[in-house]
């Protein structure tokens, strides 16, 4: 298992925060760092590269969907295995791949 890797870059009027390795507490803190930061209610976690997500994660992600329109981006197995069983599924809608995350116009689920 890898250290945690946060980025983040403004496509268009979203917020793109890219995360590999671990997502847990402090990966999850620089994420929504990153995001009040930016200063775009559309956010976009970009999941790919994540190995393992903490139960500190998964309450990022919720800290997230309170605070932006929150899209997930290329959701692991095993995360999405966690996302589904916590029902954060039922929350935020996952994309497979990085043009709909970006433009779908809303994100709202149901």
């Amino acid at each position: 298992m890898e250290d945690s890797t946060v980025t983040s870059e403004v496509r268009g009027e979203a917020l793109l925060i890219t995360l590999g390795g671990r997502f847990d507490g402090a990966s999850g803190g620089e994420a929504v760092d990153a995001a009040r930061s930016r200063g775009k209610t559309r956010v976009v976690l970009h999941l790919g590269g994540v190995d393992y997500m903490s139960s500190s994660g998964l309450s990022m992600i919720l800290k997230l969907k309170t605070m932006y329109d929150l899209r997930l981006l290329a959701v692991p197995a095993g995360v999405r295995e966690i996302l589904e069983l916590s029902g954060v599924v039922k929350l935020v809608r996952i994309f497979d791949d990085e043009t709909s995350a970006l433009e779908a116009e809303d994100a709202a689920i149901g």
